[in-house]
């Protein structure tokens, strides 16, 4: 339910643009009855799917005005005479709760930012170890060798997304923000588990034919 998951909006846009124009390309109508949906109308429907997935959980926002006047930390004492009210219970102020505008002017590029970028590669070692970051990279390479074009840009999209906004965002608790960008690693970490698992599996398949016609 995040609000950060906008920024993978445009990386979920590019998958659908990718990956009906591949199944354009490669998919053949078998008979003159069963053709293709145009390529406007599949783009269509994955977005307006895509668009209700997004929107349906989102009404569970509708909870926040409800339970808001039982909530003491909507308003926040940093110090003496200063106070942070995170949630105005009016229509304007769950309209900026929604949409993050009490932290808005969080957002900025500087020496800070800099240094967060230049701290990601620390970050993914302390998280998974030098051998998590190895089989990242391996999955990685092994998406590029299958041509997986639309869920690598998807991937890739959203881990760079993610992490500039990290580096944007000056918060005190930012490091959970790196988040979706470890499980984005995860999964090219599982890429590349499965394409190892997969090759020793070969090679000792292979292995125990050849064993066994020696033997026989």
């Amino acid at each position: 339910h995040h609000r950060t998951i906008i920024l993978w909006l445009p990386a979920f846009a590019l998958f659908f643009l990718i990956a009906t124009w591949q199944a354009r390309r490669t998919s053949r109508p078998l008979t003159a009855d069963c053709r293709l949906l145009p390529y406007a109308s599949r783009l269509t429907s994955h977005v307006l799917r895509f668009a209700l997935y997004i929107l349906l959980p989102l009404l569970l926002y509708l909870y926040v005005p409800l339970r808001a006047p039982a909530s003491p930390y909507v308003t926040l004492t940093l110090a003496p005479g200063r106070d942070i009210v995170l949630y105005d219970n009016s229509l304007g102020g769950f309209v900026n709760y929604i949409l993050g505008r009490v932290f808005q002017h969080e957002l900025a590029w500087d020496a800070v930012s800099v240094a967060r970028l230049s701290s990601m590669p620390q970050l993914l070692l302390d998280q998974i170890g030098a051998v998590g970051v190895a089989l990242g990279i391996l999955g990685f390479i092994v998406m590029v060798w299958r041509k997986d074009w639309a869920r690598l840009a998807l991937m890739l999209t959203a881990f760079a997304a993610t992490v500039l906004f990290a580096a944007l965002y000056h918060i005190g608790d930012i490091l959970h923000y790196f988040i979706p960008a470890y499980l984005v690693w995860a999964v090219w970490i599982g890429i590349a588990v499965a394409w190892v698992l997969n090759r020793v599996s070969r090679l000792t398949s292979h292995a125990l034919r050849v064993a066994c016609y020696v033997l026989l």
